[in-house]
């Protein structure tokens, strides 16, 4: 494995892993809420599936910090902010052609706010002191949640204003995550992935000691969240405005999958590590392509699964969605080497806008817009490593 020095480009096998892991909770949840009737997600093993699956973006935006943390200290390059810019635009396509798909002109989804990430940590990681910032960012956006958001609603003076709200963390209708607090964990894991490069060495000679001092760490969020569910059960409410019991759990839900990342690496063959982890492209590439197959399985089998079948379903789904995502980066990975990456580049690009146009024109038909969508999105996914016309070199 290519170990993390200065000056080069920092490539950590167990952030693959956790992408994985991510992708892997990202199905458990979408199959449930899709094809699970709600009595049968009200029983206790499919509703506990149901809510740790809840936590998958978590650990897809703290997996983004930690790749930017990652490469904190590689010398900044004039090319850089450009080809960063792309990489948001296309995330940000990629996010509207899913609303387009489902009739909204404008939304915030998963992928969008991926890109808002990558674009605020690159802002922060050209500052002089980057880990300062984020620490501080940190404690900001939790303040904002948690405290001024409240304090606004009792003085009686939230001013009602869609970007007010999206700041203090408010419910925004098409809009999944507000700025509070999800911008709270690409900023934690910015600071954990610079700490992870420099340390890289001592974190694999002590590999087992760190996990269980991550367990362990995880015990105060766990305490801190079931003292807050035991007051009120809607602490753990996640979907607008987030609640603090789910916030608290998150961070308990961040060491403990951290923990088995590291001893996973450590301890299992990586054949079978290789078979959980995603890299870059395949880990965008499996969120089109697993809610193509589960609308898919959703036309034909609607919400009619139990525990047995639910459990099936969903092995099924990961490891189809797995499958196709890593074609997608095999494909991604033959395009970047071509010698006609402008052709390769402005084609695709030409696909995607095409796609978009269709998406909007076919929206009122659930299963073209379902396949156009999925297309559009995995069109765009291949640019990621394609190098872009505009400048010499697209940063991957």
């Amino acid at each position: 494995m290519m170990q993390p020095t200065e000056q080069r480009k920092v490539y950590i096998a167990e952030f693959d892993l956790l992408r994985g892991l991510a992708a892997i909770f990202m199905i458990v949840n979408h199959v449930a809420a899709a094809l699970v009737s709600k009595p049968v997600l009200e029983e206790k093993l499919v509703g506990s599936l149901f809510f740790i699956g809840s936590f998958a973006p978590v650990l897809f935006f703290f997996v983004t910090g930690l790749g930017a943390g990652a490469q904190s200290s590689r010398s900044a390059r004039s090319s850089r902010w450009l080809s960063v810019s792309i990489k948001v635009a296309i995330l940000i396509l990629a996010d509207l052609q899913m609303q387009w798909g489902r009739g909204n002109s404008f939304g915030l989804d998963f992928l969008g706010f991926i890109g808002l990430s990558i674009l605020l940590l690159e802002i922060i990681r050209s500052q002089k002191f980057p880990l300062i910032t984020c620490a501080i960012g940190f404690g900001i956006i939790s303040a904002l949640r948690f405290l001024v958001a409240p304090l606004l609603r009792a003085l009686d003076l939230d001013p009602q204003l869609p970007i007010v709200d999206w700041i203090v963390g408010n419910s925004i209708s098409d809009i999944s995550y507000p700025f509070s607090p999800w911008m709270a964990y690409p900023l934690l894991g910015f600071i954990i992935g610079a700490f992870v490069a420099r340390h890289y060495d001592w974190l694999n000679k002590n590999a087992t000691k760190v996990s269980l001092q991550l367990c362990a760490a995880a015990l105060l969020p766990i305490s801190a969240s079931l003292f807050l569910g035991s007051r009120s059960p809607g602490t753990f409410f996640r979907w607008g405005s987030v609640a603090i019991g789910f916030y608290c759990a998150s961070f308990a839900v961040i060491a403990i999958t951290m923990a088995l990342a590291l001893l996973a690496h450590h301890k299992l063959p990586s054949s079978i590590v290789s078979l959980v982890s995603l890299r870059g492209v395949a880990s965008f590439a499996v969120v089109p392509i697993h809610y193509f197959l589960i609308n898919l399985l959703n036309r034909f089998l609607g919400e009619t699964l139990n525990l047995i079948s639910y459990s099936v379903v969903t092995i099924l789904v990961i490891a189809i969605a797995f499958f196709l995502s890593r074609q997608v980066e095999v494909i991604a990975q033959k395009l970047a080497k071509s010698e006609q990456q402008k052709v390769i580049w402005l084609t695709l690009f030409g696909v995607a806008v095409a796609l978009s146009i269709i998406i909007i024109r076919v929206a009122s038909n659930p299963i073209a817009a379902t396949i156009v969508t999925t297309m559009g999105q995995i069109s765009l996914c291949l640019l990621f490593l394609v190098r872009s016309p505009f400048q010499p070199r697209l940063a991957r």
